[in-house]
């Protein structure tokens, strides 16, 4: 098919290489493609609305130890329930320090999850806080205050409507899906300890 085509531009017959049936066939396979790729990702969207990406590899580096009297926490598992709403985590925490400690605030972004059975936690909400991004849908599986040099595994639930409305599980759609928090522990005198956490996310659909 090259050496005719060849013949007919070095004669100066351009207009002749196309024909009209190379345009029609063109018109044809064009609007075909087109039409395949619309209805083949309308299809793929509308039976499965949630997808996961291919995941990344990842290279973990355990972080610098904590100076003493410091409280650690470490994710062992963190499963976001979709339909739910709801964060489960498992979290291994050491208490470092020599007070006893209650878990009294998750909080993520600008959204806070408090406890209700902490009442300190309950008490440092300000009132001029957005009442919208405060929620009082953190449970705490084990209740039982951590004493002073005491590593325990505890269960926590950060359920509610704001991880979909503040856009917060945006990251399912991420290659790696991690989040990042804080946790608020409080002492029986009212003291206040930050501890950062953050780890993969598993999400469940069902």
């Amino acid at each position: 098919m090259l050496i005719p085509r060849f013949r007919e531009v070095a004669a100066g017959r351009v207009d002749r290489i196309i024909s009209r049936a190379d345009v029609v066939a063109g018109a044809l396979l064009l609007v075909t493609t087109v039409t395949l790729v619309v209805v083949g990702v309308s299809w793929a969207n509308a039976k499965y609305p949630r997808t996961i990406p291919l995941q990344a590899g990842k290279s973990i580096t355990e972080p610098l130890p904590l100076p003493d009297g410091e409280v650690s926490v470490r994710v062992v598992r963190a499963v976001y329930d979709v339909p739910g709403r709801s964060m489960k985590m498992t979290l291994r925490v050491k208490n470092e320090t020599p007070d006893v400690l209650e878990i009294g605030e998750f909080a993520s972004a600008n959204v806070r999850f408090l406890n209700e059975k902490s009442q300190r936690a309950l008490d440092q909400v300000d009132s001029d806080y957005p009442p919208d991004l405060v929620n009082h849908g953190l449970i705490v599986k084990d209740p039982q205050p951590l004493q002073p040099g005491e590593t325990r595994e505890i269960e926590i639930e950060a359920t509610d409507a704001a991880w979909e409305t503040e856009r917060l599980t945006a990251l399912l759609n991420d290659p790696d899906n991690r989040f990042g928090a804080l946790i608020f522990f409080y002492s029986p005198d009212g003291a206040r300890r930050i501890a950062s956490v953050t780890g993969p996310i598993v999400p469940h659909f069902l």
